[in-house]
């Protein structure tokens, strides 16, 4: 991984890409929210709803990992 292997220079950029990957990820989900309700089926909305709030704060947990990663480089 860059982080631990590229140009030690671009550990911020490595920081910088964790954060917007879970930005857009967790808006994502936002938008999921947003347009599930527009599902007929309740429960298939709810599925989505639920995998996309898993993969947000899968998405976030995986950006705080890099995120101690970059400090202790820094």
């Amino acid at each position: 991984a860059v982080s631990e292997r590229g140009n030690p220079n671009a550990i911020s950029d490595v920081g910088v890409a964790a954060l917007l990957a879970s930005a857009a990820c967790t808006g994502a989900a936002y938008n999921v929210g947003v347009n599930a309700s527009a599902l007929r089926d309740g429960a298939d909305a709810a599925g989505h709803l639920e995998e996309a709030i898993a993969l947000s704060a899968e998405t976030e947990a995986l950006a705080a990992s890099v995120a101690k990663r970059v400090w202790a480089a820094i």
